[in-house]
């Protein structure tokens, strides 16, 4: 019994000390990662004209979880024109809707395989007759619903497309992440049936491919324009309706330019696996300016012409670790309102404006 009881403390007391290292060595990897984040905020100071954005709204609100309405894991959202959120919710496998002005919320959650059923839900966005289109991706199609979410149809897809965007005559431009380097093209357009109707755009290329490094955010302008904005390399191009390249260009930031370097290094010097370091969570296009959402070493919009130069950078304070990803941008009421899903600390739709 006397052996077994001083085998019994040894034990605990290896796994005491090995916890209390672990927790050391963490406390201490935090430090290290704060310390590079202050730095990192004295290295990249706001220019003069930076606008401060303030916090209007937030969901959930604590009333809210006290109600049941709780979010979990948020890919996108998009607004109609009265401003209603739209939101799927990829872990609780739910579609929601958010309407912050008379404060009403609807949902519709139906988790499975068969039609109308969700699973791992992820894209969102509405076309021009306001019908929801949801990428239901554990099932492997687009589903369409009504804005009241009522079940309409679906079709199958087959490849790996990213950040859809629908033109004025309902088509759907996705951004395919194609294996094939050099022979698929940047973008396709699909119809509402699913059926391919072309494609366009040459890849970057690289020494050492890998598909996600042509991982790119779609904004479509007044005129059905397509924006590319390239997620991990500094690359902004336009092209017409039909698909023709306008113009590439670079965001003209120092600090995105250096990161976007540091990626293509990184790149080269890893056998072509992709960057860890998004330049960018967001994209969108409104009234002739575009918007582009960073994250680190704090919250920024950065608002450029339509040839990437900033023209001002809007921004607010956020603590360390801060995640965030999508970016809607309005005008309402002679102001800006931005839009973006906070990820960490906390899981929440929030809504800033100057």
């Amino acid at each position: 019994m006397r052996a077994y009881k001083t085998i019994k403390f040894l034990f605990l007391l290896i796994i005491f000390i090995f916890s209390n290292n672990l927790i050391n060595s963490q406390n201490s990897n935090d430090a290290d990662k704060i310390k590079r984040w202050k730095l990192a905020l004295e290295k990249e100071p706001l220019p003069k004209n930076a606008i401060e954005i303030k916090k209007e709204y937030a969901f959930p609100s604590e009333k809210d979880e006290n109600d049941g309405r709780f979010i979990s894991s948020i890919r996108s959202i998009t607004l109609d024109r009265k401003g209603k959120i739209y939101c799927s919710d990829m872990k609780l496998n739910k579609i929601m809707i958010i309407d912050k002005t008379n404060k009403s919320y609807s949902e519709y959650a139906k988790k499975g395989q068969g039609p109308g059923e969700l699973l791992f839900p992820t894209d969102i966005f509405l076309d021009e007759e306001e019908n929801l289109f949801v990428n239901n991706s554990g099932n492997g199609r687009i589903d369409r619903f009504s804005n009241e979410l009522k079940y309409l149809s679906s079709f199958k897809i087959y490849k790996n497309y990213q950040h859809y965007c629908v033109d004025s005559n309902g088509l759907i431009y996705v951004n395919y992440l194609s294996r094939n380097y050099s022979e698929e093209n940047l973008i396709e357009i699909i119809d509402q049936e699913g059926k391919l109707v072309r494609s366009f755009g040459k890849r970057k290329e690289f020494s050492k491919p890998n598909m996600f490094q042509n991982e790119a955010f779609l904004a479509m302008g007044n005129d059905n324009s397509i924006y590319v904005l390239w997620r991990r390399i500094n690359i902004l191009r336009k092209y017409t309706p039909d698909g023709k390249m306008q113009y590439e260009t670079k965001i003209n930031d120092k600090v995105y330019e250096d990161i976007s370097n540091e990626n293509m290094k990184l790149i080269d010097n890893n056998n072509g696996q992709m960057a860890s370091r998004y330049l960018s969570e967001g994209f969108c296009f409104l009234n002739r300016k575009l918007y582009v959402l960073r994250i680190y070493p704090r919250l920024a919009i950065y608002e450029l012409s339509e040839t990437g130069k900033v023209e001002r950078i809007l921004w607010a304070n956020s603590p360390f670790g801060y995640l965030a990803n999508t970016l809607v941008v309005r005008n309402e009421n002679d102001k800006i309102k931005i839009y973006t899903v906070q990820l960490y600390p906390e899981m929440k739709i929030e809504i800033y404006t100057n």
